[in-house]
């Protein structure tokens, strides 16, 4: 009977991190879907921030966005055609007019390998991300325009990459070398980046944020935040009205001048790769 017992739960438990490990497939999926409806070399800020939201307050030229599985980077053309050398694709190798999207690159949250990446079948060549690494690489399909980049002995995934197909080639720009670095399958681009010491940052989260009455329209504000490198961290607060009064971790909202209403607080932490991590927003009526 206990063995039956163990049994069960065993399945139960087995059950259980099957469904957890679906969901946030699941969800990586519906942000990866996302990230591939955008037409690049067409789409502008504003589109990018139509499909993808502006849940967050904390935004960087719309260069940044936070999805609940990832998070989104995007990098738009300067409208001017590059004149210096890259390595891989570069976002002004198109001849297309400032500020339109040309390369989206999606940073899951939780860690997975490139085998467990859903693509849709799309087939990856590998290559050497850095010169004298063999724990650094790079699964690509140019004609495709998907790039994965992967570290470590698993191939973690560190970053999912989408910039224009093969069928854009008209786009590029007339420059001998972007003409022919297209033209060719290999990722390769001279120069190819040598590995100095490059370590992925770990995001800095807001765990949660306590906000207590403390009389005469001012309310102690406490955030708790986690990071996993132990950064020094900078708290960010954003307001729908009223002010913030001192830095850090505990401060006081201000709400004194406010008419009756509902006003929200969001409370974000910056380790230096700016305000990338989870955000908390929370919401309190004033009499």
């Amino acid at each position: 009977m206990a063995v039956n017992e163990m049994k069960r739960r065993l399945l139960v438990i087995c059950v259980v991190l099957s469904f957890v490990n679906f969901a946030k497939a699941q969800t990586l999926s519906e942000d990866l879907a996302k990230a591939k409806s955008i037409k690049l070399l067409e789409a502008t800020a504003t589109d990018l921030t139509e499909v993808f939201g502006n849940t967050s307050p904390f935004m960087y030229g719309q260069k940044v966005f936070s999805l609940p599985s990832s998070r989104i980077e995007v990098s738009y053309s300067s409208g001017h055609c590059t004149d210096s050398e890259a390595f891989g694709v570069n976002s002004d190798d198109w001849n297309v007019g400032e500020g339109k999207a040309v390369i989206v690159k999606v940073l899951p949250r939780d860690d997975l390998t490139v085998k467990q990446l859903d693509l849709g079948g799309v087939r990856l060549r590998k290559g050497r991300l850095y010169r004298g690494r063999n724990d650094y690489h790079i699964y690509y399909n140019k004609s495709e325009g998907i790039a994965v980049t992967t570290s470590g002995d698993d191939d973690d995934v560190d970053s999912i990459m989408f910039f224009p197909s093969r069928s854009s080639n008209a786009l590029l720009c007339r420059d001998e070398k972007i003409q022919e670095y297209y033209s060719k399958v290999e990722w390769k681009r001279d120069p190819q980046p040598k590995y100095i010491c490059i370590l992925r940052n770990m995001y800095a989260n807001v765990v949660d944020v306590e906000i207590l009455d403390s009389g005469a329209r001012q309310f102690s504000v406490k955030t708790t935040a986690m990071d996993p490198e132990n950064d020094v961290l900078t708290y960010n607060y954003k307001v729908t009205a009223g002010r913030i009064i001192g830095v850090g971790a505990n401060v006081v909202w201000d709400l004194s001048e406010a008419i009756a209403g509902t006003y929200s607080l969001s409370a974000g932490v910056d380790d230096g790769a700016g305000v990338v991590g989870k955000v908390v927003t929370k919401t309190i009526t004033v009499p």
